[in-house]
């Protein structure tokens, strides 16, 4: 088995000796359930260094009912898997995920993000009180980018909290709700409700990084060589 398992790229712990593990969900249905499957899965696999494979199909036929679900569509959910694949391999050696938010006619609003800085904000009292107003139930960090995705689903505005998984300061993200956007400090990349002279600090900062970076984009580097591991 070693040996098969030694010819597919990307698989870990084939030396370990434990046994091999596919699995993933059923059937395809949208990307936020993809992803909660697929991280969690990755999670426990490699904590306890089990060699596994992702995998979903973008067609189920065997339903017992005709008007039960069968998939979003072969086209369609053949392209996200194969986008997923693809940027994962791109950026998770990074310590970056890149995961689809919403799609509009046209359009699709994208979340970058670091899990492991993810956790860690997720760790603070402030952020989990929080998310318990806003209705999120479960801390994982999983979980909850999932409910972030159905939330920006169930509205047409952007959800309050997303500061919140973008590491905005926790009082100004409590402070903007508390406000209804009003009687801030200051405004930049977000509206200011605590520290202003340290948040136009990491205002100037974030510009820099940002003129920095569209430069290197436009003389050609491509995604990979701009992402860095931290």
């Amino acid at each position: 088995m070693n040996e098969v398992l030694n010819r597919i790229p990307n698989i870990k712990h084939t030396g370990s000796g434990m046994f091999f593990l596919m699995a993933g969900p059923c059937v395809v249905e949208d990307a936020d359930m993809l992803k909660t499957v697929a991280e969690t899965a990755c999670r426990i696999t490699e904590r306890l260094r089990i060699p596994y494979i992702f995998k979903a199909s973008y067609r189920k036929a065997n339903r017992s009912r005709l008007d039960s679900f069968s998939g979003i569509g072969d086209e369609k959910a053949l392209k996200l898997l194969a986008d997923i694949r693809r940027l994962n391999r791109r950026l998770s050696p990074k310590g970056l995920c890149l995961l689809p938010i919403r799609f509009l006619a046209g359009q699709a609003l994208l979340y970058l993000y670091r899990p492991a800085e993810l956790r860690r904000d997720l760790r603070d009292a402030r952020v989990s009180e929080l998310l318990r107003q806003a209705g999120y139930e479960d801390e994982s960090c999983a979980r909850c980018v999932a409910r972030l995705a159905c939330r920006f689903r169930e509205s047409g505005e952007f959800p309050h909290e997303v500061g919140l998984f973008l590491s905005y300061p926790p009082e100004d993200v409590k402070g903007f709700i508390a406000h209804r956007a009003n009687d801030f400090k200051c405004a930049g990349l977000w509206k200011v409700y605590g520290n202003e002279e340290k948040a136009r600090s990491l205002f100037a900062k974030y510009k820099k990084c940002t003129e920095i970076y569209c430069t290197l984009w436009q003389s050609g580097l491509k995604l990979e060589q701009l992402a860095v591991a931290v």
